[in-house]
């Protein structure tokens, strides 16, 4: 009678054994990672004066409260949480001022495998000085060329030779604006970033009619520049370049590309006018800076809104409409009927 017991024993203990097993290799199972979250155009500021929703504005609470965007997402390697709308699927980043922290930002968020950037389009949304020649404050410029403005040597004005207009000299050179032009590319880095000229077109195209806001205090900035019909314009949406001596993000955006988590083809750059880059005739650079120093820049409010009033169409043009442009960036008309 015991040997039937024991192999009741044995049978049990096997298919203990085999159970276990079982859920031994289940649990061995790797768990797949969740799908990259769709992003269909990323916009790019660079600063915040306080929180992101109910102070005074920056370059990103427009976008948060406007836009909106809803959902904060955490983004311990960058300089600040990202903001997302799921149902348009764009997305800000806010990468802090300066090569170094825009730099680290973009190449954290590209990086970053929670997001599937390889089909999105990025723009770069952001208030700077414009030249009187060219615009007036309160103006918004589509950017067809971006040049970096660090690549250069320096010699202090004291020292500087007598007929020169500038201490600024390309490297390479021994003189300011010395031929033949520099290459854009060279062993000292990339110079000049030319961006789609359909794609920045397009954008322009779309946008020019706008009316942007004007207002007194602007006015009185530009009265004094009677020698720049330019300047002396309203508010207006315009084609440029930009020259900045702290590239913002397009370096990292390029080196993003070659591994081919990035599109610089679907790479816009918006620029509004904050400030003049040179005082009115008769006025001084140092009494220019000293009144704009601490940031009160003449047209700041201006320029903070004109960034949202221009770049927001463009954005919801693309994300809402996203089956006309996932495969194929946008062209300018004129081109488009050629």
């Amino acid at each position: 009678m015991r040997r039937p017991c024991k192999r009741l024993v044995a049978n049990f203990w096997l298919a203990f054994t085999l159970t276990l097993g079982d859920a031994g290799a289940a649990l061995a199972q790797p768990v797949a990672p969740p799908a990259p979250l769709e992003v269909r155009v990323v916009v790019v500021t660079t600063f915040e004066v306080g929180a992101d929703t109910g102070d005074v504005a920056g370059e990103l609470q427009n976008w948060v409260e406007r836009y909106p965007l809803p959902e904060t997402i955490a983004f311990p390697q960058g300089f600040h949480p990202l903001r997302y709308d799921p149902k348009d699927h764009v997305l800000a980043i806010l990468t802090g001022v300066g090569k170094a922290h825009a730099a680290a930002s973009i190449m954290a968020l590209g990086m970053d495998p929670r997001f599937d950037l390889s089909h999105a389009y990025w723009i770069l949304a952001g208030i700077g000085g414009i030249d009187p020649a060219i615009g007036s404050i309160g103006s918004a410029a589509w950017a067809t060329h971006v040049v970096d403005g660090d690549l250069a040597y320096e010699i202090d004005a004291r020292d500087m030779p007598r007929g020169w207009s500038t201490g600024i000299v390309p490297y390479d050179r021994a003189r300011p604006f010395a031929p033949p032009t520099p290459p854009a590319v060279s062993s000292n880095g990339v110079q000049v970033f030319t961006l789609n000229a359909a794609l920045t077109r397009w954008a322009y195209e779309l946008t020019a009619g706008l009316k942007l806001p004007d207002d007194a205090k602007l006015q009185a900035a530009r009265a004094g520049y009677a020698d720049a019909p330019a300047a002396r314009r309203a508010p207006f949406v315009l084609l440029g370049d930009t020259l900045t001596a702290d590239r913002f993000y397009l370096q990292a955006l390029s080196m993003l590309a070659q591994a081919g988590k990035a599109d610089t083809a679907r790479a816009l750059d918006l620029r509004t006018a904050s400030d003049f880059s040179r005082p009115p005739r008769g006025g001084s650079a140092a009494a220019l800076l000293k009144s704009e120093a601490t940031g009160n820049y003449a047209g700041y409010a201006e320029a903070i809104a004109a960034a949202y009033l221009v770049g927001s169409p463009v954005v919801r043009e693309l994300a809402e409409h996203w089956d006309r442009y996932a495969a194929t960036a946008p062209a300018s008309t004129a081109q488009a009927a050629r």
